[in-house]
């Protein structure tokens, strides 16, 4: 757990009830082969720069974490809005596929290399050339997946609540402070009691820590992780990447 804070960590898995994620981390890094995939899925994408990455704590501390909470809560059902490459969406498939069960509903608003952005965020994020959101995932990875395209205004309260209600939340998608209160405030409403809310590049404006303020929930920080290398990119992994918060058991919203 090499990249991990790891008393923060451990302080979030106890408050949330939930068992270590030691062993999840071994787990990634004693089987080399999702990496290994990734790599297969790249080497000819001339748009995507980085071709091999030697462990998978290069690929960063927030794909490992959400693969360790996908392990550790077993949902049935996780809704993640933000597609791009789909590298995120890769590790929290690969941990349905360990566990046996669940979906990955996956809401994107796509980003066409021919089109630009669709975001409104001023992130310059786009797909390669003829590429479809979520291409980095192989095949195999594909049974779980379920790819809607469009807004989350249009997608997402179905989203959660389709069967028994969604049980993880990941927000990753346009991070404007209004979609993000709209897509944290959704989430809360929807999730199953004790339900995870995950909230990347959380630093970019105040959405997310104004959330947790305005409905007292518990709130964890951690940075970006990944390699070091130059003092700029040493810089850039120990800033703050994404937030944490749950929805109590019992709690009216």
């Amino acid at each position: 757990m090499r990249q991990f804070t790891l008393s923060q960590v451990q302080r979030f898995t106890e408050l949330a009830g939930l068992p270590s994620f030691q062993e999840y981390v071994l787990e990634l890094e004693q089987d080399t082969q999702l990496v290994r995939d990734v790599e297969a899925m790249v080497a000819d994408v001339d748009h995507f720069r980085t071709k091999h990455w030697d462990s998978v704590h290069e690929l960063g501390l927030y794909r490992i974490f959400l693969y360790c909470l996908t392990r550790s809560r077993r949902p049935g059902l996780f809704v993640e809005t933000g597609v791009l490459h789909g590298l995120t969406s890769l590790f929290i498939l690969e941990a349905l596929e360990r566990n046996g069960q669940g979906r990955l509903v996956s809401i994107d608003a796509p980003s066409y290399f021919e089109t630009g952005p669709a975001n409104l965020d001023g992130v310059d994020d786009r797909l390669p050339p003829r590429k479809e959101p979520g291409w980095v995932i192989g095949p195999h990875r594909r049974q779980r997946f379920d790819l809607r395209i469009g807004l989350s205004s249009e997608h997402l309260e179905p989203a959660l609540c389709e069967g028994p209600p969604a049980e993880i939340f990941l927000h990753d998608s346009d991070h404007t402070p209004q979609n993000m209160k709209f897509e944290l405030e959704t989430a809360l409403r929807f999730l199953a009691p004790g339900g995870i809310i995950v909230c990347d590049n959380c630093i970019n404006n105040t959405a997310f820590f104004d959330f947790c303020s305005a409905f007292q929930l518990p709130m964890f920080v951690f940075p970006a992780g990944g390699p070091g290398g130059t003092a700029k990119r040493e810089r850039e992994r120990n800033l703050v990447r994404f937030g944490v918060t749950w929805k109590p058991v019992g709690g009216e919203f």
